[in-house]
């Protein structure tokens, strides 16, 4: 075993400064040394681990967040329900217009007829008023039979032709392929989840 070339009898203040720290030390200064940096590294891969984690668990969130945007924003045109509602206020507004056309010729004859009816008493505070009601409706009906030609039109344009209903049915049947597509998607994310977990 070798000796310490400091305590040789040349360097006895040397070998006192030796003897002194190695028994306040008790000689276990680089192991704790050691031990420190250990523990060090044990906890900054033990921060990672949690950190990692946490990033897992926030991208989770985030995206349950986003496709819960997604849903609200995308539910009123892929609910059936509403898309029935939507083809049936279609339908209704298809009948009321052809309804509407068949009764022009009725409704333009009544309004070209000249009508006397009952005396109307009102009072003076009112005269002003009906003075200028009277105008108004006056110009309305005088518009009709341009309103009655734009839904005729309207009617024969879109409902009667059946391009409307078809654009209907075609934008119904991509919606549900959305639909059938964002559950395909929704459920290879949960099988990758489960098997990046089993990894």
């Amino acid at each position: 075993m070798s000796s310490n070339p400091w305590t040789s009898g040349s360097l006895d203040g040397f070998k006192k400064i030796i003897d002194i720290n190695e028994r306040f030390t008790n000689g276990s200064t680089l192991h704790q040394l050691e031990n420190a940096e250990r523990h060090a590294s044990v906890e900054f891969i033990e921060i990672l681990k949690e950190l990692t984690k946490k990033n897992k668990e926030l991208t989770h969130i985030n995206f349950e967040i986003q496709r819960t945007k997604l849903y609200k924003q995308f539910y009123s045109i892929m609910s059936s329900d509403i898309l029935d509602n939507l083809l049936s206020m279609v339908e209704f507004l298809s009948e009321h217009f052809q309804m509407v056309i068949d009764n022009k010729a009725t409704l333009t004859n009544k309004f070209r007829t000249l009508y006397l009816g009952d005396y109307l008493n009102v009072d003076v505070s009112y005269h002003s008023d009906i003075c200028d009601f009277f105008p108004r409706v006056a110009c309305i009906v005088n518009d009709l039979q341009t309103v009655l030609q734009n839904i005729e039109w309207f009617q024969l344009k879109f409902f009667e032709s059946g391009d409307f209903k078809d654009s209907l049915d075609v934008v119904a049947s991509a919606l549900s392929n959305i639909q059938n597509h964002y559950q395909v998607i929704i459920e290879s994310r949960d099988a990758m989840g489960i098997l990046v977990k089993n990894k």
